[in-house]
């Protein structure tokens, strides 16, 4: 009987670390900055020349939109930083590799949907720590498509 209990403890204790965080949860903080070390990292290594001059001027808006977005004062700052992204992206878009495109597409609706939720909820109001989390999210997102694409075609269609 001792050994059954002894066995059935063991297989509790067993069950219920088993299905425990063994440290392979990141912050959003965490992730974001490991999303946005690859981007710097992948476009330090594309050749000069490689983009061109029209996708390299959007790829930089897009970057410097994505950074404001994140640091924004107000919900109105934060909600243009996002339309100007979408807009950057809607000109990326055709001339992204075919299997980023979808990809592509569906952080460039985040960020619109990010506009429209930002700009609907009070123009000189600072963001709410959920909008701020929703633009770190989509710019976590956006740093790892962009990554993506530069690694393969590089905008290059």
């Amino acid at each position: 009987m001792g050994a059954l209990i002894t066995i059935a403890a063991l297989g509790l204790i067993f069950f219920t670390t088993g299905c425990a965080p063994r440290g392979e949860s990141k912050s959003l903080d965490e992730i974001l900055v490991l999303a946005r070390d690859r981007f710097s990292s992948i476009q330090k290594r594309v050749p000069t020349g490689a983009l061109s001059a029209e996708a390299s001027k959007s790829l930089e808006q897009v970057t410097k939109a994505i950074e404001a977005t994140i640091v924004a004062n107000t919900t109105a700052e934060q909600a243009a930083q996002a339309k100007a992204i979408g807009v950057a992206f809607s000109e990326l878009l055709p001339k992204a590799g075919y299997t980023s495109r979808a990809a592509l597409a569906e952080v460039q609706k985040q960020y619109v949907q990010l506009a429209e939720s930002v700009s609907s909820e009070g123009a000189g109001l600072a963001p709410a720590a959920d909008q701020v989390a929703r633009a770190r999210l989509a710019a976590t997102r956006a740093y790892t498509v962009l990554a993506s694409e530069l690694e393969t075609t590089e905008f290059g269609l």
